[in-house]
């Protein structure tokens, strides 16, 4: 059975936005800002209208909190504000620097000016106890309710790191982490991050960033690059970045890696096409649509990214999709589900865009542009409120029939675990997927009768609909075949325990 589990909508649940404002897509990490002459300025404001403008008390309680959980002293990181651009491509929000003011504090009797540094960066400083209550403005779009958490890692002048301080800075984040509260909402997405990763931008093309003279890098975006915590890496090697180098932040690697190709499941079978066309416009029909299983595109892509970046499978044996939580429907009635027409789409104020559902409900959301982040995903058919299904598709070798050897079931479980053991404790919203026991496959049919094999035998733990349920046996054989005879759909990594208990 596919695990159900909650994920947190605050931008579509009809709470006020500033509930998400600390919560942050939090791709970067930065410096403290600072003016060319470090004073603050008074700035005109005209009235404007900016989804991304916050409260300042709230943000400026959420920033001592932040600095107050990091040590005092001899530390490796320093905690900044970034601006979350939502015009601007990534490699444009690093290269950015501010044209006149970018942020300013206002209230009715007066305004304030905000130093803001190449990239957005800026800290916010502390006012009056009468000014609390102003408000943060941007001149740039930025995202509503949210504002951008970033660690900027303190990096000789010299350019050099020890790699022992680079493991250094990822302890002091997961102590600051450990020091939000559980039910902190506004930073609940900074304490459940898993920064993982530094990200080293450079003024100018070609900058490099080595350890011990050897150029190392996990991805590049624009000017910049990822390079992802080792910790086989011994302490006493450095590392060396070559080049006009700009800032370096401790980032989450799963926003930048470049994500796994769609499986099969996903796209083969198929039938709402992506982009533009009759689909797609009427995808925009659906938009005033008050499914209540509708959910925010920002949240559940970043998590997307984490689950697929979390797979570690040998060649790809499995991959992470999701699938739609259908009201009302059995289990075998959601396995030979076929959507008719468009069943998902992707709506914001000025588009809307089919995405491709296979049969049984299964989906990968694509990549928007940063501009379209704000998005939502509406849902045709209804859903479980606020529920969204995670699975895992388990990928056959081809041949006479597609077949599978009994150790790879084992290999696709344990890949499933390690993917588990990356979600943090108090993350909320994938709670329940962090506990699910897995433990066998599912096996799923376009028509009945279909079967399958171990070595000779036709052998199934039960059978729902056209879909059979194995269990997995740590003792059998690894070298077995497991053969799959008939039209089959699609093979997931299941818990098997609410298949084989008994009904009422």
């Amino acid at each position: 059975m596919i695990r159900w589990f909650p994920l947190c909508c605050t931008l579509l649940a009809g709470a006020p936005a500033l509930s998400a404002h600390a919560q942050t897509h939090v791709q970067d990490t930065p410096a403290p800002a600072a003016g060319q002459d470090g004073a603050l300025k008074t700035v005109r404001i005209k009235a404007r209208t900016n989804p991304g403008d916050l409260p300042y008390g709230w943000v400026f309680e959420d920033q001592k909190l932040l600095q107050a959980a990091l040590p005092a002293q001899a530390r490796m990181v320093d905690f900044s504000w970034r601006i979350t651009f939502t015009e601007l491509s990534l490699p444009e929000q690093d290269a950015w620097t501010p044209q006149g003011w970018a942020v300013a504090l206002v209230a009715r009797d007066f305004e304030q000016d905000v130093p803001v540094a190449r990239g957005g960066y800026f800290l916010l400083p502390a006012l009056p106890i009468g000014r609390q209550g102003s408000t943060i403005m941007f001149n740039e779009q930025s995202l509503q309710g949210h504002m951008g958490a970033a660690w900027h890692l303190r990096v000789g002048a010299d350019q050099r790191l020890p790699y022992a301080g680079f493991r250094q800075a990822m302890d002091e984040i997961q102590g600051m982490q450990n020091a939000i509260p559980v039910g902190h909402g506004g930073l609940k997405l900074v304490r459940t991050a898993d920064y993982d990763a530094l990200k080293a931008c450079f003024l100018a093309p070609g900058g490099r960033v080595l350890i011990d003279a050897t150029p190392v890098a996990d991805a590049s975006i624009g000017n910049c690059t990822i390079l992802k915590f080792d910790p086989a890496i011994g302490a006493g090697r450095t590392i060396a970045f070559s080049g006009p180098l700009d800032i370096v932040t401790v980032v989450e690697s799963a926003d930048y890696l470049t994500q796994p190709d769609l499986p099969p499941l996903a796209l083969a079978q198929a039938t709402a096409p992506a982009g533009t066309g009759a689909a797609a416009s009427d995808a925009a029909a659906g938009t005033a649509s008050s499914n209540l299983s509708n959910l925010s595109y920002a949240s559940n892509f970043k998590r997307q990214l984490r689950l697929q970046g979390s797979l570690a499978a040998p060649a790809h044996l499995v991959d992470f999709v999701w699938r739609m939580s259908l009201d009302g429907a059995s289990e075998a009635q959601q396995d030979a589900w076929m959507p008719q027409g468009w069943a998902l789409a992707l709506a914001g104020k000025d588009f809307a865009r089919a995405v491709p559902v296979a049969r049984g409900g299964y989906f990968l959301l694509p990549a928007l542009p940063l501009g379209r982040q704000d998005a939502t995903l509406v849902f045709r058919e209804p859903g479980q409120r606020h529920l969204i299904g995670a699975a895992w598709v388990v990928r056959p070798q081809e041949g006479q029939r597609p077949f599978l050897y009994y150790g790879q079931i084992g290999e696709a479980i344990d890949a499933v675990s390690k993917v588990q053991e990356t979600i943090p404790d108090g993350h909320a919203e994938l709670a329940s997927l962090r506990t699910n026991h897995y433990d066998g496959l599912k096996a799923c049919f376009l028509a009945a009768g279909g079967l399958v094999f171990v070595g000779d035998m036709p052998t199934a733990d039960v059978t729902v609909g056209n879909c059979k349920i194995l269990k997995f046996d740590k003792d059998h054989d690894v070298n077995e075949k497991v053969e799959f005879v008939g039209k089959l759909d699609a093979v997931t990594v299941v818990d098997t325990a609410p298949y084989l208990q008994p009904k009422d």
